[in-house]
């Protein structure tokens, strides 16, 4: 039974809750839920996951549209995400319809690469590329079965050489901090099936956390984007939310966490049909020129979206998600960074 792979939460004030609970003397429907969150630990002597889930629990959730969350408890991750691959595929496999959001990973769950290798467009929200950090990047850029990354919010000072060439590399974007405006944030998460945040990327000064490794990295206004374009995203299957200790968290890191699923939730129930699930020939099509290449760019008039066509090795050309500022730039003659590696 699937309420006995995860531990109960055991706080008041969850009867009547809007979010579906996993207490003692229930399990949520999952079956009827759009999304299932829940959290992970590598420490089985946990009882409930209790600061990230009251803070939860004390949020207002309007969940009147029909859009359900259901709560599913705590994982117990005792053999570096093997049993937690199992569980995602098994959650993906069941639950079609529902998307799941992930929180409390360590970072070193190297048995999770074979299940991410699942997803074709893959966003990492991450704050360094150093040697140390976590092996899925490397071994994912090493099996070239991935149609595009992107590595964002990276801190360019704390990041090792080696990794420098990967923004060279064709499939490959590298974002940094400094570039990250809340419309760019919409930009590398529109086609991304699994979106992975490195709790790390925010400043220290948002979780008053010295675990953080840099004084420097996103604010709260960035974190609610974050959460709620990878909402709206009609791509994304799977948020993770790593780097976190559930068994030692501040009290601020539960808030910040909440605001960050609430906001998730919040997009996931304004979310518009667009492009790919929309066909191409509704939207409208413009011809330019970079470096004196003939391309097109595409646009929604009713979500403001942009898209350009690039060449591809493999598919001929693909269509680039761009953000309204480099669709000008594009159209106006300028040639954007973003852009540069393409032709």
């Amino acid at each position: 039974m699937l309420e006995e792979v995860f531990l109960p939460v055991s706080i008041q004030g969850l009867h009547n809750h809007p979010i579906d609970w996993h207490t003692k003397s229930s399990f949520p429907d999952a079956g009827q839920a759009k999304l299932l969150v829940f959290g992970v630990t590598d420490k089985p002597e946990i009882l409930t996951d209790f600061p990230v889930c009251r803070a939860l629990r004390d949020l207002v959730w309007n969940v009147s549209n029909g859009t359900k969350i259901a709560h599913l408890g705590v994982f117990v991750d005792n053999d570096k995400g093997a049993g937690l691959a199992k569980l995602i595929d098994f959650l993906h496999k069941r639950y079609s319809q529902a998307r799941l959001l992930i929180y409390g990973l360590r970072g070193n769950e190297t048995e999770l690469t074979s299940l991410v290798l699942n997803f074709k467009q893959l966003t990492f929200f991450v704050p360094e590329l150093g040697k140390d950090y976590f092996r899925l990047i490397p071994e994912i850029i090493s099996s070239l079965k991935f149609d595009h990354i992107v590595l964002a919010g990276v801190q360019q000072y704390l990041t090792g050489h080696d990794y420098q060439k990967l923004a060279s590399y064709p499939r490959i974007d590298l974002w940094y901090l400094r570039d990250l405006d809340n419309e760019q944030i919409e930009v590398v998460e529109r086609h991304a099936g699994l979106i992975w945040v490195d709790y790390r990327v925010l400043a220290r000064s948002v979780t008053g956390s010295e675990i953080l490794p840099h004084p420097a990295g996103m604010d709260i206004k960035q974190w609610a984007a974050l959460f709620y374009y990878a909402g709206i995203s009609l791509a994304n299957r799977l948020t993770v939310i790593s780097h976190v200790d559930l068994d030692n968290i501040f009290h601020v890191d539960s808030e910040v966490m909440a605001v960050g699923i609430w906001h998730f939730f919040e997009g996931m129930k304004n979310k518009i049909k667009d492009y790919p699930l929309l066909s191409i020939q509704n939207l409208e099509k413009t011809e330019v020129y970079v470096h004196d290449y003939r391309t097109f760019l595409y646009h929604n008039a009713q979500t403001g979206r942009w898209w350009i066509e690039v060449p591809d090795s493999e598919k001929g050309t693909k269509l680039l998600p761009l953000s309204s500022r480099v669709a000008m730039d594009v159209i106006e003659g300028r040639n954007s960074d973003l852009l540069l590696k393409f032709w």
